[in-house]
């Protein structure tokens, strides 16, 4: 069975809610603190997980402060790739970050 998915900006959440989310299902406590891979997969089918693309500081930034559990960031090569996995490292510090 599919699950539903939304759309808000580039962020792709697994939910048909359009409500934010409520503070007891986020794992953030006073101080954000990166996901490792095994607590994204724990979290698999317990609640929604939220991944968005970023090429910037500022939207990585924005990301970040908006709760996403997870950035995916790439470049057209590998150079361009590093330097804008750089970019997304220092706007969004405390969130995993994926490239590939």
């Amino acid at each position: 069975q599919m699950g539903k998915y939304a759309v808000v900006g580039s962020a792709l959440a697994v939910t048909g809610a359009w409500a934010k989310p409520q503070s007891h299902l986020w794992c953030h406590d006073a101080q954000r603190r990166k996901l490792t891979v095994a607590e994204l997969m724990a979290l698999k089918g317990k609640r929604q997980i939220v991944l968005t693309t970023a090429f910037d500081e500022w939207t990585a930034r924005a990301a970040e402060e908006a709760g996403v559990d997870m950035i995916v960031a790439w470049g057209s090569c590998q150079e361009h790739s590093k330097f804008v996995v750089q970019a997304v490292r220092r706007g969004a510090p405390n969130t995993l970050i994926g490239t590939g």
